[in-house]
């Protein structure tokens, strides 16, 4: 898997998709770690990241969350990748004539 990533402004979006991996998979996946009903364990700064970039509140003691709250928050986070993905496959990125940073139109764009 691979993204792409501006080197001018620090712009980034999630690897290109493909049949395997895409949203809908990506959110099955969740859906099947997390459906059992139990807590798991996260660092602090994981769970801080993650409430700030999916504005999910988080309930958690001691760094253990309970899965279904963590599953709203892997959904979300999954979506939001998704509406901020610019190039959604490697194939739609090398037909690009115009391959341009979408937030500071740079043409200084890596992939790793």
């Amino acid at each position: 898997m691979a993204y792409v990533h501006c080197h001018s402004c620090g712009w980034s979006q999630d690897d290109f998709y493909t049949r395997r991996y895409n949203p809908a998979t990506k959110i099955w996946d969740s859906i099947k770690w997390l459906w059992k009903p139990r807590t798991i364990e996260f660092e602090e700064w994981i769970i801080r990241d993650m409430a700030k970039y999916t504005h999910v509140l988080v309930v958690h003691k001691k760094g253990k969350v309970f899965t279904w709250n963590w599953l709203i928050v892997e959904i979300i986070k999954d979506i939001k990748l998704a509406v901020k993905q610019h190039w959604w496959s490697w194939k739609s990125f090398k037909k690009d004539t115009n391959k341009a940073c979408p937030l500071c139109d740079s043409k200084n764009l890596d992939i790793d």
